[in-house]
């Protein structure tokens, strides 16, 4: 089994290497960005724009690049004699791996960025947009998260071929098209059924003790692992 699961990763390695690469790029431009606008305003406050950059295109490139090797990885490992069990196993197992080595360098990219804003813009106040980063339970949930939604994204376009990539692609345009408009909404109609819903999700959440939160990120993976393990079952391999 570790065998398989060296094989496995050695498979998706080229993938981490970008998405990591993708990420200090573009956490450096977030910083290059960053000066320029400290050069011309006076008075703005720095902030790790860098490291805002990196999460969103680490968290983009990390579940995109793994739905479209899924199907990929599966075909070769299951050719090379693999069992469906094992495939799942070593997948699932490369995937947090890939993940908590993103997450940390994510963690070093914002303490050095946190470092370099505090000393080469001493006089501006910082902005410390990404404090969440301390917080343990968010950490834990993108690491749980992430890569049970990439499996069963992957599994999904396995099975169902362009059907699953057109409606994963429909969901992500309404979703990114239509984020700023809800949240426009909710700040100018705060009375509103939709808002109060929002308000007390919201709460709940962020009431919740780490256990519990912990409790439920393992238990929504579960259901997506689950997912995936019903959709592979009986695919078929091709090569």
């Amino acid at each position: 089994m570790i065998k398989r699961i060296i094989d496995t990763w050695k498979l998706t390695a080229t993938e981490l290497y970008v998405t990591l690469l993708f990420m200090l790029g573009c956490g450096i431009f977030g910083l290059i960005i960053e000066g320029v606008v400290l050069t011309v305003d006076a008075e703005a406050n720095s902030t790790i724009i860098g490291t805002l950059f990196a999460i969103f295109v680490g968290v983009f490139a990390n579940w995109i690049f793994g739905i479209f090797a899924f199907g990929n990885s599966f075909n070769t490992v299951m050719s090379l004699g693999s069992t469906r069990k094992e495939f799942l196993i070593a997948n699932g197992v490369t995937d947090y791996v890939n993940v908590i080595i993103e997450t940390i360098a994510i963690i070093i990219f914002y303490f050095v960025e946190s470092f370099l804003c505090k000393v080469i813009y001493a006089d501006r106040e910082f902005d410390n947009l990404v404090g969440f980063l301390a917080d343990y339970r968010v950490v834990l949930g993108i690491i749980i998260i992430l890569p049970a939604t990439k499996m069963l994204g992957g599994a999904l376009i396995l099975k169902f071929k362009k059907v699953a990539y057109w409606i994963m692609w429909a969901l992500w345009m309404v979703t990114f098209l239509g984020f700023n408009r809800f949240a426009d909404y909710i700040a100018k109609n705060p009375e509103s059924l939709v808002a109060r819903i929002c308000s007390g999700i919201l709460e709940f959440v962020t009431g919740m003790s780490g256990i519990a939160q912990a409790v439920t990120f393992l238990i929504i993976t579960c259901i997506f692992i689950a997912g995936t393990v019903l959709l592979v079952r009986k695919e078929a391999v091709t090569v």
